[in-house]
């Protein structure tokens, strides 16, 4: 989510520069002021998801998994063994735990882990 709303602040940016060209004979405060609104609803709507304490989620695709134990070993808090496959312990992630999690997903060597 963070990823699209940066790119659509630098298209933003894209159009209040061609705006600041249109604008030629208007002061670089002007330009400032365009980029500020056109990008401040982006801002606010990031601030927002941050602030309402959106969690990451966590599955792993059993299909995919081949037991290799790789996520449990590098966050056994929210992973464990079930059978042949590993398994979510909980889906939604505590923030202390996110880097680890991160870390587990791109330590699976089938990249059964989804990051949501």
């Amino acid at each position: 989510m963070a990823g699209q709303l940066i790119l659509q602040v630098l298209d933003i940016l894209v159009v209040c520069q061609s705006c600041r060209i249109k604008l030629q004979d208007k002061s670089i405060d002007n330009w400032i002021l365009l980029s500020f609104l056109y990008v401040q609803p982006i801002l606010n709507q990031i601030l927002i998801s941050k602030q309402s304490g959106e969690t990451m989620k966590i599955r792993v695709n059993k299909e995919m998994c081949i037991g290799d134990e790789t996520c449990v070993e590098v966050c056994p808090e929210l992973f464990e063994m079930q059978g042949d496959a590993a398994a979510a312990k909980m889906e939604n992630v505590p923030k202390d735990l996110e880097d680890k999690v991160k870390e587990a997903a791109t330590s699976c060597p089938v990249e059964a882990i989804i990051i949501e």
